[in-house]
């Protein structure tokens, strides 16, 4: 998959985002803490599993 402009977030993907939010509230989380990585290497592996593959960009975590 080439890295072109990564689809919208889906609904599941906002509310484990959110859930991520609300639980380290109020410390704001670095895109390197673990917390974000595990959450990236989550949306990405459910991203794989369902359609095989993914880019670079997708749901990294400097995206995340």
């Amino acid at each position: 998959m080439s890295d072109t402009k990564n689809p919208p977030w889906t609904h599941d993907e906002i509310i484990l985002a959110l859930e991520l939010y609300r639980e380290s509230w109020p410390k704001v989380l670095d895109k390197n803490s673990a917390e974000i990585v595990t959450l990236s290497n989550l949306l990405r592996g459910l991203k794989v599993k369902l359609d095989g593959e993914v880019s670079s960009t997708y749901r990294n975590p400097n995206g995340v």
